[in-house]
């Protein structure tokens, strides 16, 4: 017997629908995301944003174990072109200042998807480890999605093909 979603778990989010690329609205820092999401000790405090979960690269730097925190935007600058807007973009947030008082800054964050692929970049002894970490919450994800649970493998290719056939036609 074939398992219910099992392609559609192999490609959920390759769209990008769950993305907001706008970055026009402030985030407030206190106002994030609690969850499970800690890699070996590391506690993630995710950011939402268009229903998505995005990690920081000040706490992606951390959790990969490098000591400057820019390590993480050196990748990024460096293989940009592999990013898809999926998978990391840019938010104005608000964070603490100096003395204590809340400023907004421009803060580049990452998708799970963006997050392992930064990991496939990084040079640390934890990338391994967290890459395998990535993909399992990946998964988890997946499997808790309601289009993963709405159409069998069957239905969904269907689907595709009626979307394709929609696009030819116009």
């Amino acid at each position: 017997m074939r398992a219910k979603n099992s392609e559609a778990q192999k490609c959920a989010n390759t769209l990008g629908l769950l993305s907001n690329k706008s970055g026009k609205e402030n985030i407030d820092m206190n106002i994030v995301a609690k969850s499970d999401y800690n890699f070996q000790g590391f506690a993630f405090n995710p950011v939402t944003e268009g229903g998505a979960i995005w990690f920081t690269a000040t706490e992606l730097a951390k959790a990969l174990g490098y000591k400057k925190t820019d390590a993480i935007s050196q990748i990024y600058a460096r293989n940009a072109d592999e990013f898809s807007e999926s998978m990391s973009l840019t938010l104005n947030m608000k964070v603490n200042g100096i003395n204590n008082s809340l400023r907004n800054k421009s803060v580049r964050v990452y998708s799970l998807r963006g997050a392992h692929l930064v990991a496939m970049f990084a040079s640390t002894p934890k990338a391994k480890d967290f890459r395998r970490w990535a993909l399992d919450i990946l998964d988890r994800e997946v499997k808790d999605s309601p289009i993963a649970k709405q159409f069998s493998d069957e239905e969904l290719v269907s689907l595709c093909y009626l979307q394709l056939w929609m696009e030819k036609s116009q």
